[in-house]
């Protein structure tokens, strides 16, 4: 496995396929057989396979939280990301609340970011402000003016109009000198 990993960080990726494919084929329950899911995916994903990755991605993440899947956090943002890059918001949706659900750790800000986003691309506009609102309510952090901006622009798309001024009020109060700021 060393050897893939250097062979894929060295660009060749057709030589590093096939060793990851063949330690899958003869240990397909080994303790680094995750880990090699999750290289194989991304590897698939820098060839242009996005099906491929997504597949491989998702046979990674299957199974119970695992101490030795130490990509296990960047297979899920790779997974949604890459989802919601394709269109399959309700897949994106369902990856990220799942990683939220399991424990995002230090992705834990973005996947809410993220989570809120693909909420409201599906219409899901309460669960997308929560998202948000969760974010826009902390203490400091790097989504917290952008959340608090985009909870108002979700509530005018749900049309919830008295919902959205309080927010674009809370927005000002909270931000005074961003250049979003009314």
């Amino acid at each position: 496995l060393e050897a893939a990993e250097r062979l894929e960080k060295d660009g060749s990726l057709s030589k590093a396929q096939e060793i990851y494919e063949k330690f899958l084929a003869d240990h397909p329950d080994h303790i680094q057989a995750a880990d090699t899911r999750y290289h194989l995916g991304v590897l698939y994903d820098h060839r242009g396979e996005p099906d491929k990755c997504i597949d491989m991605l998702g046979k990674a993440l299957e199974g119970e939280k695992s101490d030795t899947f130490k990509h296990r956090e960047d297979a899920f943002m790779h997974l949604g990301k890459l989802q919601a890059s394709l269109s399959r918001h309700d897949d994106a949706v369902k990856t990220v609340t799942r990683f939220l659900e399991e424990g995002a750790g230090l992705y834990e800000e973005e996947v809410y970011n993220l989570c809120g986003g693909y909420h409201a691309i599906v219409g899901n506009f309460e669960k997308s402000a929560a998202m948000f609102n969760i974010l826009a309510r902390r203490q400091d952090g790097p989504f917290k003016q952008e959340a608090a901006y985009k909870l108002a622009v979700v509530w005018l798309k749900a049309g919830k109009v008295d919902l959205a001024i309080k927010a674009v009020e809370d927005f000002a109060r909270d931000n005074r000198g961003h250049p979003r700021t009314p």
